[in-house]
């Protein structure tokens, strides 16, 4: 009976450890474990931006503590891609084009991380035109910097540090970063780099002494967001950098542009500092994120899609997504349009209508003839709000029975033109850019629209 009593208390003690394991603190997905170095660094060659990780309770890399602008390899000596661990370094390395890089550290083989390049083993000898040239590739292989980053490297993140090279159009957790100076003209050309944190770099004769922001206090529905604009004195400061910071950042974050995004409700300090100079601005967050897990906090198209959804006219695909990528068809508008005009149908006409077919795609045109449809049955015929369609590139290629109704949609500023000053008339309309136009088809009437 002890026999059987014992085996029965190890098998309840194996379940226990078993279950015990399946609920531990959750990590994201491919999240690196800890090595026992403080930081995990990864390079995305894409985004031409390198991004620091600590440590998490758990003891993952998971946690974002600095981003840094890069230059990697340019075509023909590519970075490779791949996971390292930091080596070797010297204060100075001479380069295998003869130039010089300040504070390299070697993470694979005679890859390195190093500043841009000078022209000697001296700071004050910066070859401008490379430093101008960071944040793309241009590289021999290497990772390059701002001199101060690099140094940050080179002194905090000891050997056997892992580091990853990858490809991403996501530039990370804490975005790209501007350099300090954008680009270095002839007549700001001091032969040293701005970051350089050296007592006699010319650069810091400029020192920011205090700084402002556009705002004091903001408030965001979850998923939006907002760039909020640093000014600072004297105008002609170039250095420290700006350090944006949010005392909160699971209710809003904000990325090294100032950009801020609303997470879940309520209130947030995001504060910027030059130096020891510093502004804050309250954001105040209500409501929470839409349920649809196919929508990115911050999407410029997440605010307009709350409110169309909130308004009745459009809905998810599913209870879980709302594929703000997919082209937009025309039920969808129907509905949105029938919802507007209070559910009437619109009278039987003898032209050919965009809506004879509910599931056929909507181009951008077309999508401005059903609202311009939806505008004349509400309020009659548009005596003024039309605008010209030549300042568009492409203004010409718009069909004639589509004119009038895309001169008024641009007039009333439902579209606003693509990149390049391009309407792309018939380009597919996506259900995101569908939100957009229709969101502000409510807001150019107010609270009428929403009837």
């Amino acid at each position: 009976m002890k026999r059987r009593t014992r085996g029965l208390l190890l098998a309840i003690l194996l379940a226990l450890s078993l279950v015990g394991g399946s609920v531990q603190p959750a990590r994201a997905a491919g999240a690196v474990a800890g090595n026992g170095r403080p930081y995990y660094i990864t390079v995305n060659r894409t985004a031409n931006v390198v991004t620091v990780y600590g440590l998490d309770e758990n003891g993952y890399y998971t946690v974002p503590v600095k981003a840094m602008i890069c230059s990697v390899g340019k075509r023909g000596s590519v970075t490779p891609r791949g996971n390292y661990s930091l080596g070797s370094r010297r204060a100075w390395c001479h380069m295998i084009d003869g130039s010089w890089g300040q504070y390299a550290t070697s993470f694979y083989g005679s890859y390195l991380f190093h500043s841009v390049c000078y022209s000697a083993a001296d700071p004050a000898t910066l070859l401008t035109y490379e430093y101008n040239m960071l944040g793309g590739p241009a590289s021999l292989g290497c990772v390059r910097l701002q001199t101060a980053d690099a140094k940050w490297i080179y002194d905090n993140c000891a050997a056997g540090t892992k580091v990853k090279v990858f490809d991403s159009d996501d530039p990370g957790p804490l975005g790209k970063p501007d350099k300090v100076v954008d680009q270095i003209t002839p007549a700001m050309d001091n032969g040293w780099d701005p970051t350089d944190p050296r007592g006699n770099n010319p650069w810091r004769a400029v020192l920011a002494t205090s700084v402002g922001l556009s705002a004091a206090q903001v408030s965001l529905t979850a998923g939006e967001s907002l760039t909020l604009t640093a000014s600072v004195t004297p105008a002609t400061a170039t250095y420290p950098a700006a350090v944006w910071a949010s005392s909160d950042p699971q209710v809003a974050s904000v990325n090294g542009a100032g950009r801020v995004v609303g997470l879940k409700p309520g209130s947030a300090v995001i504060t910027v500092a030059r130096g020891s100079a510093r502004a804050s601005c309250t954001v105040t967050v209500s409501k929470t994120l839409l349920p649809f897990s196919d929508l990115a906090p911050g999407a410029w198209y997440y605010g307009s899609i709350r409110a169309v959804c909130e308004a009745g006219l459009m809905e998810g695909t599913s209870a879980t997504a709302f594929s703000p990528d997919a082209p937009v068809t025309c039920e969808v508008v129907r509905q949105a349009r029938l919802h507007l005009t209070g559910g009437a149908e619109p009278e039987p006409s003898p032209e050919p209508s965009p809506e004879s077919d509910p599931e056929r795609v909507l181009t951008r045109q077309e999508l401005a003839v059903l609202l311009y449809q939806c505008e004349t049955e509400r309020f009659g015929v548009p005596k003024d709000g039309f605008a010209p369609l030549s300042r568009f590139t492409d203004g010409e290629t718009v069909d004639d029975d589509a004119r009038m109704a895309m001169s008024w949609a641009v007039g009333s500023g439902l579209i606003q033109g693509t990149a390049g000053d391009r309407l792309e008339p018939e380009a597919a309309a996506s259900r995101g850019q569908a939100a957009v136009i229709l969101h502000r088809y409510l807001l150019h009437h107010g609270a009428a629209a929403g009837k």
